[in-house]
């Protein structure tokens, strides 16, 4: 059975290096089109099961003060 064929994608365990490839991305996006502020909720949080306290440090090598991340 492959990931995702019985649970959706996004009901599946938020996984950690895939966050930092997608911090990663964004990162990249915001240089390339010159975007001055980025709002995102918690990646990985809430739904996907992981603690703040273990996402926040993956992050910070990449999201800089252009990235407002916000809890709601």
């Amino acid at each position: 059975v492959s990931e995702g064929s019985r649970v959706p994608g996004w009901a599946l365990k938020a996984n950690l290096p895939k966050i930092e490839q997608s911090a990663a991305e964004l990162a990249d996006l915001a240089a390339v089109n010159s975007w001055k502020m980025v709002v995102i909720p918690r990646p990985g949080t809430g739904a996907g099961e992981l603690q703040w306290s273990q996402v926040k440090p993956r992050l910070e090598n990449w999201l800089d003060e252009r990235f407002h991340i916000i809890t709601f």
